[in-house]
């Protein structure tokens, strides 16, 4: 199973299976988000604590990039989503500010709905 790993600086960092990956998007200037299925989906009072409640709740993960540069950072991530893998174990992908377009982890939420 392949893993994405991300490290938000100080006392942040994020790991989650590949195939809970959402979406890859930037719909604001020098932002990109990236969504994956919620690793707490059932301690979410916000929408409830069912099995059909789960499937609502997402983790987000933001980062700055380059202004005017979101679709080259989404080109550069899934061009490494899609590679063996970028650490020593080839099944974790790192993703962070050593990206060419990533200049910052700015949050990492869990439990989004």
């Amino acid at each position: 199973m392949r893993f994405i790993k991300i490290d938000g600086g100080a006392d942040s960092a994020y790991a989650a299976p590949l195939e809970n990956l959402l979406s890859v998007h930037a719909d604001t200037n020098a932002k990109l988000s990236v969504t994956f299925k919620s690793s707490l989906p059932l301690n979410l009072t916000t929408i409830g604590t069912t099995a059909a409640a789960a499937t609502k709740a997402y983790d987000e993960i933001i980062f700055s990039i380059t202004e005017d540069k979101e679709d080259e950072a989404v080109n550069e991530i899934l061009q490494l989503l899609t590679a063996v893998g970028t650490s020593k174990n080839n099944m974790i992908t790192e993703l962070g500010t050593s990206l060419e377009f990533v200049s910052a982890v700015d949050s990492i939420t869990l439990g989004v709905s």
